[in-house]
Order: structure tokens, then C-alpha cells, then sequence
């Protein structure tokens, strides 16, 4: 009878200790989820010229900001991707800026001016930032910023000439 009493005595334990470790990891994860995190979204793209002709270089001038409730480190790398639908293959840049939690005015820029249509048309384009997933976020889902443009048929400009009498 003593070794049936232990026996009981021993899993009540077990199951104490069970149910506290379990109350201790639900707590644990409850706070985590509680982390503040940052969230990094495309700000704004300008694209120049703003009437872009064919063979013509357009520079596309990115702006990404923090909009989460912590700040990304100075000196950390955020990978920002360029796709564009007449080009093959994709560009990449890294920023490097502390951009703060709750600091609007803190943002982060990039351009990719490479860019030289080959024909008339509507183009469309696609910029990532955190492509890499190097920043741990709030909201992963709303780093993709697409967009599409007219490239136009530009007339040459015409020669100018001096007259020599």
C-alpha cells in the first residue's frame, strides 16, 4: 500500500510541476506577442521623367518608412528589390538608416535609374522593401508597393543650325 500511496504522490508532483510549466509558457508566449516589432513600408516612388519616352533613362526614387511601435537599429540592412515587367531580372539596394518607431519624418530612400524602356507602352513595376526578410516585422504582408507608367513615342528634337553668311 505504501509503494501505491508514493506512486500517487510522485504524479501529483509531476503534474504540478506539468501545469506550472505549461502556466509559465503561456505566459511567456502571451507577452511575446506583446514585443513591440517595426514595420517597414514603401513611403512613396517618384518616378523621373515624369513622361518617360522610349530608350529614355528613368530613375525611380524610393521612399520607405517605419510604421511599426519599435525603431530598426542604426547600421542595419534593408534590402530593397526592383522588379520591372520589361526587364529581366530584378535590382537590388540596402539602406542603411535608423529609422525610428513613431518618427514619420524618418525615412529611407533609394533610386534605381538604369532603367531604359526598348518600346511604347504601359509598364508595370513591383519594389519590395525587407526583400531579404532581414527585419523582424509587425505586418510582413505590406512591403510589396506595385505600380505601372506609360512610356511614350518622343518626337527628336530638332536640329538646330546656325547660319554662316
Amino acid at each position: 500500500m505504501e509503494w501505491i500511496y508514493w506512486y500517487e504522490e510522485v504524479i501529483s508532483l509531476r503534474s504540478k510541476k506539468l501545469a506550472i510549466g505549461l502556466s509559465l509558457l503561456l505566459v511567456s508566449l502571451l507577452l511575446g506577442a506583446c514585443v513591440p516589432e517595426p514595420d517597414l513600408i514603401v513611403d512613396s516612388v517618384t518616378i523621373t521623367p515624369s513622361v518617360p519616352c522610349v530608350d529614355q533613362i528613368i530613375t525611380f526614387d524610393v521612399t520607405i518608412k517605419n510604421i511599426g511601435q519599435a525603431s530598426i537599429p542604426s547600421g542595419t540592412s534593408i534590402t530593397v528589390r526592383f522588379l520591372s515587367s520589361s526587364q529581366l531580372g530584378a535590382k537590388a539596394s540596402c539602406i542603411r538608416s535608423n529609422l525610428r518607431a513613431g518618427h514619420l519624418s524618418d525615412t529611407g530612400s533609394v533610386s534605381f535609374s538604369d532603367y531604359s524602356p526598348p518600346q511604347a507602352g504601359t509598364r508595370t513595376f513591383t519594389i519590395t522593401v525587407d526583400y531579404d526578410n532581414a527585419v523582424t516585422e509587425s505586418n510582413e504582408d505590406n512591403n510589396v508597393f506595385s505600380g505601372s507608367f506609360d512610356i511614350v513615342t518622343c518626337e527628336p528634337e530638332p536640329e538646330r543650325r546656325q547660319r554662316i553668311l
